[in-house]
């Protein structure tokens, strides 16, 4: 059964966008293959408050962030290698079809570009969601949750401007009213699994016919596409790592549990156990964690060791 679109519906299915990359990676296949072969409609998110408020706060979070970020100038066209004498709007990127490969179906909608002090462009996706602890517990999970988007619009920044230097996502998001902006870095590994995922679920959609449409269905949930994890994708320059295999971290953070109970204990014999604890933490690391306790580096680059339970 095919249902009657919309002139909007039948371009969106035209392409894969930053929205459907999400369902993708997550492996939700099934419905977005129903959806992108017309046999039911894309849900309609009009009438979603939430959905509607996020679309007239987006202009305001990219105002803020350029007034936040004051060496960062907008692009409103840049040169391509595939375009020399056309220079094109950054915000609406198509992938870029080679000898070996068709990805002009890939389309990303940017909701703005800019170009950093270093001369790098970077994408910006701008998200207003609940306040934390709602429906993220904190930032960490959020970007978990927009990753597959950001790192789609960097592979097409990548595609489009070859010759130029890319410098990451910038994530400004409204928790509330709270506004918060990392920038996640651009990371192959994770986009060559993106990709390839990408061209698997479009011969699911390309092969679809009408009449026999059990013959290309994917099934209905297939595992995450990568085994990348968020963590290894340096976020304001910065990973996280889990310790929870770790030994020495785990003798450490017990030794310095033990030593702060003990009231005879000296600050010089505490801060050696403290020390031994981050010892444990890299340069480049703004957090490791366990089950029993995590480190932190906070602004200002001081180390701040959490217990939990304490």
């Amino acid at each position: 059964m095919t249902v009657e679109l919309t002139a909007v519906e039948k371009d969106r299915n035209k392409y894969i966008g930053g929205s459907d990359v999400g369902k993708i990676m997550s492996g939700d296949w099934y419905e977005l293959w129903r959806q992108k072969t017309a046999q039911v409609k894309h849900p309609d998110l009009s009438d979603v408050f939430q959905v509607q408020l996020g679309t007239v706060t987006e202009a305001f979070n990219i105002k803020w962030f350029y007034k936040t970020y004051t060496d960062h100038a907008k692009q409103n066209i840049i040169e391509s290698r595939h375009a020399p004498s056309a220079p094109i709007n950054p915000r609406q990127l198509f992938g870029i079809n080679t000898g070996t490969t068709y990805e002009c179906f890939m389309r990303g909608n940017l909701d703005d570009v800019c170009m950093d002090g270093s001369g790098s462009i970077c994408a910006i996706e701008a998200k207003h969601t609940n306040a934390l602890g709602t429906r993220f517990k904190n930032m960490d999970e959020a970007i978990e949750e927009y990753m597959p988007q950001m790192q789609f619009y960097l592979y097409l920044l990548h595609q489009n401007f070859p010759n130029q230097r890319i410098g990451g996502c910038y994530f400004p998001i409204i928790f509330g009213n709270v506004w918060h902006c990392v920038k996640v870095s651009s990371y192959a590994g994770y986009q060559i699994d993106m990709v390839d995922a990408i061209h698997r679920f479009k011969k699911h959609v390309d092969a679809y016919d009408p009449s026999n449409p059990k013959a290309s269905e994917p099934i209905g949930y297939k595992p995450k596409q990568t085994k990348i994890t968020t963590e290894q994708i340096p976020v304001n320059g910065m990973i996280r790592k889990d310790l929870s295999s770790s030994n020495s971290f785990a003798f450490a953070c017990g030794e310095y549990m033990e030593n702060k109970k003990k009231a005879d204990i000296s600050k010089k014999d505490l801060d050696e156990s403290r020390d031994k604890v981050l010892s444990h933490v890299p340069d480049n690391a703004r957090e490791v964690y366990s089950s029993t306790a995590s480190v932190k580096r906070t602004k200002n680059n001081t180390l701040r060791i959490t217990i939990k339970g304490e």
